[in-house]
């Protein structure tokens, strides 16, 4: 057990002598790449208005059993979780209980994640949206809809931010259900057709080992990310 810095100090090092460096002076992997953008957001805007605290609301897109929610409502998020399955509702409570956050002011919006607005879910404007491979489980042609009523959602002026992850054309699912797959150059046109404006692009090939009953199963996922703002 280290019990402060100038224990640390005394001991040998080994590797790279870079790391110990970077072991005093940096530090990441506390939060889920969900949250980290999300917090970037947050403190960027903190960050260009210091005398304004900002309290984001967040539609969490498909919120599911609340993995990224917890993490953002503890670090102050105005939270909004929409989902079409009441159960996920169940779980998000009982992952604030095992994490400790409180769940008091926490809106939970049941219904079409493909039709928000259409469906009478929501309306006014919301700061932060997020959809974290949840979109994607539909047709095309809903996740399309769902694209342009989001937009419609989101503050003019382009103070909104749109995280919205799905899948590419070499990606493998297995008892996910319907999977819509894109291809990057299909979905820039949605977005550009719709009227985002496309801040940063994130296309990846991962492996990804996912446990079945009897065996351990490896598929890729081609991820395809985007970060939209509105024109």
């Amino acid at each position: 057990m280290f019990n402060g810095q100038s224990q640390v100090n005394e001991i040998k090092r080994y590797g790279d002598p870079v790391w110990e460096k970077i072991s005093q002076t940096q530090r990441w992997g506390q939060y889920p790449e969900i949250v980290n953008f999300y917090l970037g957001v947050k403190n960027g805007f903190e960050n260009e208005n210091p005398n304004v605290k900002f309290t984001p609301t967040v539609l969490d897109i498909g919120s599911g059993g609340g993995a990224n929610a917890w993490f953002m409502k503890k670090e102050g998020a105005n939270l909004i979780l929409f989902d079409g399955q009441p159960e996920f509702f169940i779980q998000v409570r009982d992952t604030f209980q095992k994490f400790f956050v409180p769940y008091d002011g926490a809106r939970e919006l049941l219904g079409d994640i493909t039709n928000p607005i259409g469906g009478k879910h929501l309306n006014g404007c919301i700061d932060i949206l997020i959809d974290n491979y949840s979109l994607v489980h539909n047709a095309k042609e809903n996740i399309i809809r769902a694209y342009e009523q989001y937009y419609q959602l989101m503050q003019p002026e382009s103070r909104s931010i749109f995280y919205t992850a799905t899948f590419g054309q070499k990606t493998e699912l297995k008892d996910r259900g319907f999977t819509a797959k894109f291809t990057r150059e299909e979905l820039n046109g949605i977005f550009g057709k719709i009227g985002y404006k496309i801040i940063r692009t994130i296309d990846r090939q991962i492996m990804e080992n996912t446990c079945g009953k009897e065996k351990v199963n490896t598929v890729e996922l081609e991820q395809l990310i985007t970060i939209l703002g509105r024109a």
